[in-house]
């Protein structure tokens, strides 16, 4: 793994858009605004990944980062962050900018490597806790990307003594001919680059319509809702590793019905979901909008996937 300077805020660039911020030895203390005392963790994860939304700013993914650094001080976090033109990227350099990300749990020992056949062991050691936080349609696929490329290097291990949880934040959803447009322009404020954006962003939405009534090719989005009800979506997770689904009625960019229906048929297909329905937050603004319920929630799932559970 190699260091690329600093990035601000305890960050160091480990990749093209990825950044590690190793622990700090410091108390536990809640984020700004909370002051329920029961959503002090239990057990703190070794690692904290965020995948952030399309566009965001590394100064609005600090507010994130910086949360999970007072809750979880002694946890050593991965920011990836999703550039626009990851989404249609080719699979080769999809793979290649996540690789960083794969040498960092590499480093970190999350991945392990038999020493004399130099492949990777089954994880039988002193696992590590891992939390994993998704924001967003863009965060989704760098989720499933990071599978496919961890896929090729890590066995499936059994993960029912793996302290892990995903959350996800504002997705995921296959979307709408408007809220696709919405999402890939609402950063541009040139007017001339936005018309020039939403061509490009509905001749690629007609053309992967085109070929999925052609020859039954679903378009990206359809394929990524399809590849998250994947149990082991990460080598460490399977059915019981707890899912947290946040979501807002007043979302323009994520249809929150289509959030609660990838959840629903989660559950339905046996994995262990939970939710939180919020009702005035706009797109990834619910920490914003509703701090202290925001990170209750997220403590709460955590604390509940340190419970140990038993192997059948």
């Amino acid at each position: 793994m190699t260091t690329k300077g600093s990035a601000g805020a305890g960050f160091i660039t480990i990749g093209d858009g990825v950044y590690l911020s190793v622990h700090q030895r410091a108390s536990v203390s809640a984020p700004n605004g909370i002051t329920n005392t029961t959503i002090v963790p239990a057990i703190s994860p070794d690692v904290i990944i965020i995948f952030g939304w399309m566009g965001a700013q590394l100064r609005h993914l600090y507010n994130y980062t910086r949360e999970y650094a007072k809750l979880f001080p002694s946890a050593t976090r991965i920011l990836v962050r999703c550039h626009p033109s990851f989404f249609w990227s080719s699979q080769k350099s999809k793979h290649t900018r996540l690789f960083p990300v794969v040498e960092a749990l590499e480093a970190l020992g999350c991945i392990q490597y038999n020493t004399l056949t130099k492949e990777t062991a089954p994880l039988q050691y002193d696992q590590p806790r891992i939390l994993t936080h998704v924001f967003s349609n863009g965060g989704s696929l760098q989720l499933v990307t990071l599978n496919q490329v961890l896929s090729k290097r890590v066995p499936q291990v059994n993960a029912i003594s793996f302290t892990s949880v995903i959350i996800f934040d504002s997705c995921p959803a296959v979307g709408t001919f408007r809220t696709l447009g919405l999402a890939f322009t609402l950063s541009i404020r040139s007017r001339l680059l936005r018309i020039s954006a939403l061509t490009f962003v509905y001749t690629l939405y007609i053309l992967t319509r085109l070929r999925y009534l052609l020859f039954g090719t679903k378009i990206l989005m359809e394929q990524l809702r399809e590849s998250l009800f994947n149990p082991q979506i990460l080598p460490w997770t399977n059915s019981r590793t707890p899912r947290l689904y946040l979501y807002s009625r007043k979302d323009e960019l994520v249809p929150w019905q289509q959030v609660q229906n990838h959840s629903e048929v989660s559950r339905s297909k046996g994995l262990n979901v939970r939710t939180e329905l919020f009702e005035n937050s706009a797109h990834v603004a619910h920490m914003r909008a509703e701090p202290d319920r925001y990170w209750s929630s997220v403590m709460k799932i955590w604390n509940d996937a340190c419970v140990p559970v038993e192997s059948e």
